[in-house]
């Protein structure tokens, strides 16, 4: 995900047919990525996840803003999974 200003700051939420999990309250998108990954993770509908961002324009410089979601955690899950299915 691209980090600026408008994926780093706070997202107002907007109330519709139900209303928005507390969770969610003052978080921006970045930090509602993460809540995905993990739940996606914490229901098992995902072994492993990860959230990368990084700013346009800088080639190769990337950041993990969870540790629970590191790309290296999400590459051993997939290899594993790749070993045993060869």
């Amino acid at each position: 995900m691209e980090e600026a200003p408008r994926s780093t700051s706070t997202v107002g939420l907007k109330k519709g047919t139900f209303p928005p999990l507390p969770v969610f309250n003052g978080t921006s998108n970045i930090d509602r990525y993460g809540i995905l990954c993990q739940r996606l993770m914490l229901e098992r509908n995902y072994n492993a996840t990860a959230l990368i961002v990084s700013a346009r324009g800088k080639r190769g410089r990337y950041a993990e803003p969870s540790h629970q979601l590191q790309f290296g955690a999400f590459l051993k899950s997939l290899f594993g999974h790749l070993i045993g299915v060869a």
